[in-house]
């Protein structure tokens, strides 16, 4: 990398080191709200800003669906269950494409392989912040199950059901 920004092929600007990487999934339920995450911390990744090469992602995601945390083991069970995770035990989010468009702003292309169903996400909004006294940069995504092929949920003979839409959150700290 340093070899890299010698010769003047990247700039500082055009890169950005990702420490750590927090996936969450927020939705409701005729009973409350509830959040399942899945962070990742033992990984760094460097993101190529502008980047045309469409022949790889600049950051895969992939996370055990048994790994989400939902707060107690019923939720995650039932998170589990609902995103099929017998049959597809891994979740992935992959950024395609960021682009910086302003100082604190971000444009990307996303894939998410969920439950088997692999969808493309394009110009997606990230915004720097700052997590945990680390700048960040998050995006939040608004999905409905049916995108996903996704049966929503029902439990205890249909008292409790979540609601059809669901919140993706991707945290890129660095």
């Amino acid at each position: 990398m340093v070899g890299l920004l010698m010769l003047g092929i990247v700039s500082r600007n055009e890169m950005l080191v990702i420490n750590s990487k927090q996936i969450t999934v927020n939705g409701n339920t005729s009973f409350g709200k509830f959040s399942c995450s899945y962070l990742i911390t033992d990984q760094c990744d460097t993101i190529f800003l502008n980047h045309k090469n469409i022949d790889h992602s600049l950051l895969d995601v992939k996370m055990p669906v048994s790994a989400f945390g939902c707060g107690n083991y019923l939720l995650n069970k039932d998170f589990q269950r609902s995103l099929r995770a017998k049959e597809h035990p891994i979740a992935e989010v992959s950024v395609l494409q960021l682009n910086r468009t302003s100082s604190n702003r971000y444009n990307g292309n996303l894939r998410l392989n969920v439950a088997g169903k692999v969808i493309f996400i394009k110009g997606v909004a990230f915004k720097e912040l700052v997590i945990n006294n680390s700048p960040a940069l998050r995006s939040v995504i608004k999905l409905n199950t049916n995108d996903l092929s996704l049966q929503s949920s029902k439990r205890l003979n249909g008292l409790v059901t979540v609601d059809e839409e669901l919140e993706v959150v991707v945290d890129l700290m660095r």
